[in-house]
């Protein structure tokens, strides 16, 4: 079994806050309209791959969420149980 290969922090996505607002920064660039439409492509290319990490990381706390709430709703049946 191979050893897990451990992530160094400059190799870790960025939290989502860190994405969340390196996308508003493309937003409010791109709705200013002085952009070139070479760079515009650009912008909103990158714009989309920060979307949809960001909502893989929402669907992923979601999953926690809902895992977490499943034990306490079993931790609490049990309780009422004994």
């Amino acid at each position: 079994m191979k050893p897990k290969k451990e992530i160094s922090k400059s190799q870790e996505v960025p939290n989502f806050e860190v994405q969340l607002d390196q996308l508003k920064n493309i937003v409010s660039e791109l709705q200013k309209n002085d952009t070139s439409i070479e760079c515009g492509i650009k912008a909103f290319s990158e714009g989309l791959v920060l979307a949809k990490s960001c909502l893989d990381i929402l669907n992923n706390y979601k999953g926690k969420i809902t895992e977490l709430k499943m034990e306490a709703d079993k931790l609490i049946e049990s309780e009422l149980v004994l």
